[in-house]
């Protein structure tokens, strides 16, 4: 009876043993099963938050992408055919240390039946998380005059007009960013005429001679959205000048007071410009000069000698007729002439002119040798002045983009 005793509280003691060891392998699984779906929650919640701070990088970079567009339209002409512009690449966000960064952001033109319409796609990452966006994206610079000053603008009213660029006009253009030439009608290039480093525009048919040289040009037909020529408000130049005293009520010359003369001095004598100056008839205009200013005639613009910058980075004039022409005819020798020219009629350039700056007429004519070197730098670098220039604000009205889709990929 005392071993049957003894027995029974051994295997009561194993019973308790084995029960204990039950226990405590449902608490280890508990356990282990629970660090391991919490190590798994937070590496799903890592991964969510390197996909949502990838995200916010490439939603960083369309936004990026279409204030460098809005602030700067001519990017687009940059554009190679059936290709991509890069336009940033491995641009830290937020910040250096954060882990992120705007991998890459192209832009890419899409063929539209009217307007300009482009592809942006922006590759965000964070660690180990990639996020791709892509936008598209309707572009209207047709509200933005300073534009057409950018390159060569020949509008006139007549979208079936023939525009034609002929004896040995040259059209030369920077690489980087490439300008524009608008054309409201039909585009004749030839006569041993030479355009460089252009993308042409024209409303209407383009004929390229064999005797003319186009390097590094772009161009397009039959284009839907040629700008208007802009409205030059003479009420608005009238005023601002009358306000600071340089409104002349006749034909005038500049520089008025020619120190050259009065005071013996050389002829390479510097005039000073600034503002806006109205002149309600003729101008004639030569000499050096220093300043940013806007000169504005209801009549003809008569350039009768070099008319040269003295810093040409930083000094510059826009000469504007209202109702008639601008002629630069300087005799005997060669005329160099750094301006932006406007006209609600035609250029007219007599013997060899090189004009430094951009064109905005009706019409180009010329008898003899005309070379153009445009750079929209020229324009980007001179705001306010081209503000003044088309009757205030920021150079007639922002570029407008309308965004008609947007993807995650």
């Amino acid at each position: 009876m005392h071993m049957n005793i003894k027995e029974s509280q051994g295997a009561e003691r194993g019973q308790a043993l084995v029960l204990v060891m039950l226990v405590l392998m449902v608490v280890v699984i508990l356990g282990s099963a629970t660090v391991t779906l919490t190590a798994s929650h937070r590496q799903a919640a890592a991964r969510q938050r390197n996909r949502l701070q990838a995200y916010y990088a490439a939603d960083a970079g369309v936004e990026r992408a279409l204030v460098m567009i809005r602030q700067n339209p001519g990017v687009v002409n940059q554009i190679p055919p059936g290709g991509s512009l890069t336009l940033i690449s491995n641009e830290p966000y937020p910040e250096p240390s954060a882990g992120g960064s705007i991998e890459k952001v192209t832009v890419e033109e899409i063929e539209e039946e009217s307007g300009t319409v482009v592809k942006i796609t922006s590759v965000g990452t964070f660690n180990k998380a990639r996020e791709t966006l892509t936008v598209k994206v309707r572009i209207n610079t047709s509200g933005s005059p300073a534009e057409l000053l950018k390159g060569v603008s020949l509008l006139p009213e007549d979208q079936n007009s023939d525009i034609n660029l002929l004896k040995h006009i040259s059209i030369i253009g920077s690489q980087e960013p490439k300008p524009v030439i608008y054309v409201n009608g039909n585009l004749n290039i030839g006569d041993k005429s030479t355009i460089e480093n252009f993308n042409i525009y024209a409303s209407g048919k383009i004929t390229i001679n064999k005797d003319a040289e186009l390097n590094n040009c772009q161009i397009t037909e039959y284009h839907q959205a040629i700008p208007d020529f802009p409205d030059l408000r003479e009420d608005w130049y009238r005023q601002q000048a009358e306000m600071t005293g340089k409104y002349f009520g006749q034909d005038t010359t500049f520089p008025i007071n020619d120190p050259g003369k009065e005071k013996g001095g050389k002829s390479e004598d510097t005039t000073e410009y600034s503002g806006i100056y109205f002149v309600n008839g003729n101008v004639k205009i030569s000499g050096r000069y220093s300043g940013q200013a806007v000169i504005v005639t209801s009549g003809n613009i008569d350039v009768t000698d070099d008319l040269k910058a003295n810093t040409p980075d930083e000094d510059l004039l826009v000469l504007i007729s209202l109702g008639g022409q601008v002629n630069i005819n300087k005799k005997g020798s060669d005329s160099i002439i750094d301006a932006l020219i406007i006209a609600n009629g035609k250029l007219f350039c007599d013997n060899k002119v090189v004009l430094n700056g951009g064109v905005l007429v009706r019409l180009i004519e010329n008898t003899n040798k005309l070379t153009i070197y445009s750079n929209p730098v020229l324009i980007d670098s001179h705001p306010e002045l081209i503000g003044l220039a088309f009757g205030g604000g920021s150079g007639g009205g922002p570029t407008s983009i309308e965004i008609e889709s947007w993807s995650e990929q």
